[in-house]
């Protein structure tokens, strides 16, 4: 009778063995798949460059160009400042989208 117990027990074990080794084995082909989605685009990139003088252009003006631009494909990837005689004039949206 002793034997039955263990043998159910060890049965148990390698089930939940088999259970656990099938859900990390689906973890692991998920992040595969969702890593395989976002890779770029094999023909490149098309890069944009939007300069906006401060002061010139109003800033409602300014997030309905930004919004445009997304929605055409646009993505941001950086915004950097010109400064000249330690004053910031400019501000520059670095943009790009898959050809």
């Amino acid at each position: 009778m002793e034997n039955t117990k263990k043998d159910k027990t060890r049965m148990l074990l390698y089930g939940l063995m088999i259970l656990l080794c099938s859900a990390i084995a689906m973890q692991v082909f998920a992040q595969d798949r969702s890593t395989k989605q976002v890779k770029p685009s094999a023909k490149g990139w098309e890069h944009l460059a939007l300069t906006n003088v401060i002061g010139e252009t109003p800033k409602n003006e300014l997030a309905s160009s930004i919004n445009k631009l997304g929605r055409e494909g646009w993505e941001l990837l950086s915004v950097g400042n010109v400064t000249e005689s330690g004053t910031t004039t400019k501000t520059v949206f670095y943009f790009k989208r898959p050809l």
